[in-house]
């Protein structure tokens, strides 16, 4: 009862009868850390976890031990950065870690009809591989459909479809897959709706691998008559995976 605990001296003891439901405020707590969250360990004691960091999210351990703040989980793409494209090529280079990439085409035009390519390389100052690339598309055109492609030897890029109309954005994706592992080739997989060089609308659907075993940190878009890319942007993302 207020009053009774003043000059009150020694240890005293108070059952949890004595204290009124929703009575301890958050002022009468302990200060903590901005981000941790209360639990209880495996002894069944309060506990803090955290605060962890910027985009972990708090997850179960099971039965037995807190929870704890961690990386989601991979799969999905991350954002890395945009590049409005300019001059007769675009370089992604020194891409480091075990990664899948996708370039992303957003309304990207160039200054004639033209072919793009893609290549790969490694090394501090990049140099690109110009042979043993496996290269396949196959082609969309209204009522229309064909196919072309090369085996890998000699084959200097990958194509990613026939002669398109410069004027005419691109949208799609390239996905480059294992670019760091020296075990496995570097492949990739993609797609892009434009129109060919008589204005048809037209959708390809590519893929191919260089078929060299190495290391790869670098990814090189060009074209088959060094025309200059003057609109839009490419974004690139990654994903873990290893």
């Amino acid at each position: 009862m207020p009053g009774l605990l003043s000059g009150t001296q020694g240890a005293l003891t108070i059952n949890t009868a004595d204290v009124a439901d929703d009575a301890i405020t958050l002022a009468k707590m302990a200060p903590g850390t901005d981000g941790q969250v209360l639990t209880f360990d495996a002894s069944g004691n309060p506990t803090a976890v955290g605060p962890g960091t910027d985009g972990q999210v708090l997850t179960s351990t099971g039965a037995g031990s807190p929870p704890a703040f961690e990386a989601i989980a991979g799969g999905g793409f991350e954002f890395v950065s945009s590049t409005t494209v300019s001059g007769t090529s675009i370089e992604f280079e020194s891409l480091t870690g075990n990664y899948d990439y996708r370039l992303q085409f957003r309304n990207v035009t160039l200054s004639a009809d033209t072919i793009l390519y893609m290549r790969f390389g490694t090394g501090g100052t990049p140099t690109y591989a110009s042979a043993n690339y496996q290269t396949q598309y196959a082609v969309f055109e209204q009522s229309a459909a064909g196919y072309a492609g090369n085996d890998g030897s000699g084959q200097a890029q990958i194509e990613f479809g026939s002669s398109q109309n410069g004027s005419t954005p691109r949208t799609g994706y390239a996905e480059v897959y294992d670019l760091a592992n020296a075990s496995v080739f570097t492949s990739l997989w993609g797609n892009l709706v434009s129109e060919q060089n008589a204005g048809v609308e037209t959708m390809y659907i590519f893929g191919g691998r260089l078929e060299t075993a190495q290391a790869d940190n670098s990814i090189q878009l060009l074209n088959n008559n060094s025309s200059t890319f003057n609109g839009g942007s490419i974004a690139l993302f990654r994903r873990p995976n290893a």
